[in-house]
């Protein structure tokens, strides 16, 4: 089983006032929470990729949880995404990893969120930026 060592890990919450529209009454709070972990499969090949996807699994509970600590509980969480950057060493694929235990996470804490979890994920270097696409938790097509 390979292992993902975590690296550092970053929580950003931003306190939304006013964007367009009406302002509304309460401030919406958006948040994110980024794990560096260690690629084990940066720089080779490697036959068989699928099983690490488990491993991952804690990681994404982990993440999940700081974030809706970080946002004061699940009460205001309507929407949600997820992303991966993979280190110029590896592949599309590595980061590809990241996507069902990122976006099980979610779902299954979250309880009743049908919604697919939008996602992107690119191959990049220092300094590469991410645009994370965000959707409502129970309709692909309600903008959150």
């Amino acid at each position: 089983m390979p292992e993902f060592p975590v690296r550092k890990i970053i929580t950003q919450v931003e306190e939304i006032f006013h964007e367009g529209g009406t302002p509304p009454e309460t401030p919406r709070l958006r948040g994110a929470v980024i794990a560096v972990v260690k690629n084990p499969f940066a720089g080779g090949y490697h036959d068989t990729l699928q099983p690490a996807m488990e491993d991952l699994k804690p990681l994404g509970r982990l993440m999940t949880e700081r974030l809706i600590a970080a946002l004061g509980g699940m009460d205001g969480i309507d929407g949600y995404g997820k992303g991966a950057i993979v280190g110029e060493n590896g592949e599309t694929e590595h980061g590809a990893l990241w996507h069902v235990p990122g976006g099980y996470a979610m779902r299954e804490r979250l309880g009743e969120a049908r919604a697919i979890v939008p996602s992107a994920m690119k191959v990049g270097g220092v300094g590469t930026k991410l645009d994370v696409p965000l959707g409502h938790i129970n309709a692909a097509y309600v903008r959150s």
